[in-house]
């Protein structure tokens, strides 16, 4: 696996900082949500449902109007998080969504904080006050303090893989990778006991290692068939997946995103035989792991797509989550050329922080609760089913994910995380078309 070390630049646009190695690529050798059905226990379908938002009510137990309800939920509660955030009121802990419930955590009068709340929700009597300890300034304020500490954690040998605030449980939470009782211990006397929460941090520890995969996903693009994201992309022995489709600024060129650590700019990529173009930009630094594909094909122009599943199923993306703090419990999906798909899980943490094992930080990222996520995944776009199904909206792009013993034989076995579509556009100067719509 070409692993590089130099920032790297293309037509497309810029890139910043410096590179770091992260999990992804696999060498070319020839998923469902927990507690998902069986085929002969799936939901009846009706032909005024649509059979993705049906699977989803019955694979979390809900009924269908709940499920059109909690999409709904999801994307207000996205807009009330950006405006409690920007209020910066010092009171306010956290928004998260919990089986479609709408939780506001708040450090004193959390009945009447949350009453105003309410008001911007058309479903208010499904938005709850939640009475928290700490502020999401104070915890903030650790995990930058944390962030701080990291030389001096990884000298005592209590050094965690990831770190972030949690305002669900009112702590920050820390992955230790090699958990023990000494760690814990120390961690716990440096930022006190009832600040922190230590987990296993194997879920949360990047893995660096290419592995190779049996059941590779391909999808033939003819015909006039819309382009996709979500499919296999190769270059050479290297296989990755094709993100969303994107336009440069001045929208004159059409290119579509994968993760950084795939390959090295100028590296030619293909699908199914066929030869898309060049990747003529990449960085991998503190905010993405990102890189920039020329499409050469005309295929892509004109259909932002994402493929969610067998039998040519196609999500149409009409949005762009355009935020970099989605709230805790949002529901998204991917589609991966290795695992498949779709694999569909909630988000643990909308704002993360890591260390690579090279020990250059990254900030600013999205953990997913994914099963599965292997070698050959990272580039795959995180959609967010929307309300008017069948469309999407786009959020992130996934880099990164740690499947201890590559079984996949449980599907709490690994977790996922992605780098923000807006840091895409910010880094690379590009825009992602939505349905009928340039850019935003």
């Amino acid at each position: 696996m070409p692993q590089e070390n130099s920032r790297e630049n293309g037509e497309a646009g810029r890139g910043l900082r410096c590179a770091v190695a992260a999990l992804g690529a696999v060498l070319v050798v020839g998923g469902v949500v927990q507690g998902s059905a069986s085929a002969e226990g799936a939901p009846e379908q009706t032909a005024d449902r649509n059979p993705v938002l049906a699977g989803f009510a019955h694979e979390i137990g809900i009924n269908y109007d709940e499920a059109v309800i909690w999409f709904e939920l999801q994307e207000e509660a996205e807009q009330a998080l950006d405006r409690l955030t920007k209020e910066a009121e010092p009171s306010f802990s956290g928004l998260w969504l919990d089986r479609g419930q709408v939780m506001v955590g708040w450090t004193r009068d959390a009945d009447a904080q949350t009453t105003r709340v309410r008001e911007w929700f058309s479903h208010p009597h499904r938005v709850h006050a939640a009475a928290r300890r700490h502020s999401a300034a104070e915890g903030e304020r650790l995990v930058a303090r944390i962030a701080a500490d990291i030389p001096d954690l990884r000298r005592d040998r209590a050094e965690p893989s990831a770190w972030y605030w949690d305002a669900p449980t009112d702590r920050v939470v820390l992955g230790l990778p090699r958990a023990s009782a000494p760690a814990e211990a120390a961690l716990e006397n440096r930022y006190g006991k009832g600040n922190i929460r230590t987990v296993d941090g194997t879920d949360i520890a990047l893995t660096h290692d290419a592995q190779p995969c049996a059941n590779r996903f391909t999808c033939t693009v003819a015909g006039g068939h819309p382009w996709r994201a979500g499919v296999e992309i190769t270059s050479g022995t290297t296989a990755c997946t094709s993100g969303f489709w994107v336009r440069n600024a001045s929208y004159t060129g059409s290119f579509f995103l994968t993760a950084g650590h795939c390959g090295a700019s100028g590296s030619v990529w293909r699908h199914a035989g066929q030869t898309w173009g060049p990747m003529v930009s990449r960085d991998i630094m503190w905010a993405l792991d990102g890189a920039v594909i020329r499409d050469d094909t005309g295929n892509m122009n004109g259909s932002n797509t994402v493929f969610h599943g067998p039998g040519n199923t196609n999500v149409k993306v009409n949005g762009i989550y355009v935020g970099t703090n989605v709230p805790v419990g949002t529901w998204l999906c991917t589609h991966g050329r290795t695992t498949g798909g779709p694999r569909c899980g909630s988000v643990i943490n909308g704002n993360l922080s890591t260390t690579h094992s090279s020990g250059v930080a990254m900030s600013n990222q999205v953990y997913l609760n994914l099963d599965c996520a292997q070698g050959g995944d990272s580039g795959s776009p995180a959609y967010g089913l929307n309300s008017q199904i069948p469309t999407a909206t786009a959020y992130a792009i996934i880099w990164g994910s740690s499947t201890p013993d590559n079984a996949c034989d449980n599907v709490m076995d690994t977790n996922a995380i992605a780098s923000y579509i807006r840091h895409f556009e910010n880094w690379f100067s590009i825009r992602v078309p939505t349905a009928g719509v340039h850019g935003y």
